[in-house]
């Protein structure tokens, strides 16, 4: 009878063990597949600048906007910004695209910058852009101008 009870709570020790690794939240993800470096300012587009792959892994649907952020070798914000579409992701959505550039020489230096682009949804407000945005997924990519 001992020996029984022994093997039940180890086996019931190692279901809370198991269900543990399986409560991981998945949620969506993006990331930055390439970038042009070095490229050249100028007020012409700079066409498939980078390459971005967005998925959501996970089994609730979000609805996600784009923020792209652009920022000096100090750190400080350079441009900031939202694209002007939304993603409606749906559980297994997989999706790679090409984002362009323009970098004008009047408003940007020669030298290092950092792209930033976040997956972001609205808050509590349901409002896009506010300082109660959720933010979903973010992923960063250094560049060079000349």
């Amino acid at each position: 009878m001992r020996n029984r009870k022994v093997a039940l709570w180890m086996v019931f020790g190692l279901l809370l063990v198991f269900s543990g690794c399986q409560t991981a939240k998945l949620s969506p993800e993006i990331a930055i597949v390439s970038i042009k470096t070095p490229i050249e300012r100028s007020n012409q587009s700079i066409l498939e600048f980078a390459t971005v792959r967005i998925v959501n892994p996970s089994n609730e649907s979000y609805r996600a906007y784009l923020r792209w952020t652009e920022l000096d070798t100090q750190g400080n914000t350079v441009w900031d910004g939202f694209a002007e579409w939304e993603f409606y992701l749906y559980p297994g959505y997989d999706r790679e695209f090409s984002l362009n550039g323009v970098f004008p020489p009047e408003e940007y230096r020669p030298g290092m910058y950092t792209l930033v682009l976040r997956l972001v949804s609205a808050g509590s407000d349901g409002t896009i852009g506010t300082p109660d945005d959720v933010t979903l997924s973010e992923d960063r990519a250094d560049f060079e101008l000349r």
